[in-house]
């Protein structure tokens, strides 16, 4: 139940249209001291990999870009690593790639196969197991394991599974990405992009794009129960063990925008929210042009229970006159029930509205019990015209 992105899974390149591509295979010994990787021929593509029936050792690698920058990347155990070069700009015989080291003492084999033209995949077009044997593992050079077929007439990488009805595809036990996709066109090949489906020890599994050696997105299912999907150039969905939901997460973190598995938001840039439900609410917003009384108009009518039905909420508005009333008065007033009984506010005594432009903004802070409606009122003298805006939060 961890986040593992490989530099390119052990079956790499995977079941594409094969190409005969030329290819030359160099091997020495890598340790956990800096070893540097040489390219032995010119080419376009070169994959390197630790060579063992069972690889032992993660390692890192630092790679030199065509246009002399450096890069380093972790590679886990099984996986393989590729320095891509693009059209026009081929590594040269001798040329530093860049260097290697194992993460464990070693010494180990390592192979580094050197392609003159990125091949589209593996050269598996040709590969005859013996019968009674399916391929079971594809390498990143091409070459394959054959295993018993179990049962027999099945595939040992692929077999039906009566009891989910499914066909079911069985990875090695360790985290892995058995199947990757790329296509052979040149934008891919040079960025050495695609998407790899990878599956960890306990059942999780991933869906990974990647280009240049880097995540770009990422699709996260794990056993435990949450989720995550995001991108490298920010923003994202996911969930925590709590069942909290979590927004624009860069990394699939939930500490940003957080909101709890019972609806309120909880937490904000990692600052933890307690009043109310975490956030003001608009419950009633709108405006009117009007002359003269109104109301009482209600707003919101708490309901019996759960949220909103009690607690502090604000009203808040504007009224300004329209047109000219001589000795006109306005004044606005609400109603409500609150712990002691029914309840009111109003802006004081009645403001002279005679005179064109003449504003009365209003902000009430009240309590309200469930069951029970807030009103507004609008109370004048020698009916002024007027503009009225208000909003209803709960709070």
């Amino acid at each position: 139940m961890r986040f593992s992105f490989l530099a390119v899974a052990a079956t790499l390149l995977l079941f594409g249209a094969p190409r005969l591509t030329a290819q030359t295979i160099s091997t020495f010994s890598v340790t956990n001291s800096t070893t540097p990787v040489r390219a032995t021929v010119a080419g376009y593509f070169a994959v390197l990999y630790e060579q063992a029936l069972t690889p032992s050792t993660s390692f890192a690698v630092t790679a030199i870009q065509a246009n002399g920058t450096q890069t380093t990347l972790n590679v886990s155990v099984g996986a393989a690593y590729v320095f891509p070069r693009p059209i026009g700009l081929p590594f040269q015989a001798g040329e530093l790639l860049g260097w290697v080291n194992s993460t464990t003492p070693g010494p180990y084999t390592f192979v580094l196969v050197q392609y003159a033209n990125a091949p589209n995949a593996p050269l598996v077009s040709a590969v005859k197991c013996p019968t009674g044997e399916s391929v079971n593992q594809i390498n990143p050079d091409g070459s394959t394991i054959c295993l018993p077929e179990t049962p027999a007439g099945q595939s040992s990488i692929m077999q039906w599974n009566s009891a989910l009805n499914a066909v079911t595809f069985t990875a090695p036990p360790r985290w892995s990405a058995p199947v990757w996709f790329s296509s052979s066109g040149a934008v891919a090949q040079q960025n050495q992009a695609g998407t790899e489906f990878l599956e960890n020890t306990d059942g999780q599994f991933e869906i990974v794009t990647r280009s240049n050696g880097q995540t770009q997105s990422l699709l996260n299912l794990d056993t435990d129960g949450h989720i995550a999907l995001y991108g490298a150039n920010g923003g994202g969905i996911s969930t925590d063990h709590a069942g909290n939901t979590c927004l624009a997460s860069a990394d699939g973190s939930c500490w940003n925008v957080v909101f709890a598995n019972n609806g309120p938001l909880v937490n904000y840039q990692g600052v933890a929210l307690r009043s109310g439900h975490g956030m003001p609410v608009i419950l009633f917003g709108d405006g009117a042009n009007l002359s003269g009384d109104f109301g009482p108009y209600t707003l919101y009518t708490t309901p019996t229970s759960g949220y909103t039905s009690t607690g502090l909420f604000r009203v808040s508005g504007y009224v300004v006159e329209t047109s000219p009333a001589t000795s006109a008065t306005l004044q606005v007033r609400i109603d409500y029930t609150d712990i002691s009984g029914p309840n009111s506010q109003d802006t004081g005594a009645p403001l002279s509205f005679s005179t064109k432009g003449t504003k009365l903004p209003f902000n009430f802070i009240l309590q309200a019990v469930p069951g029970t409606p807030i009103n507004l009122t609008v109370n004048t003298t020698n009916a002024p015209a007027y503009t009225i805006n208000v909003d209803l939060e709960a709070l």
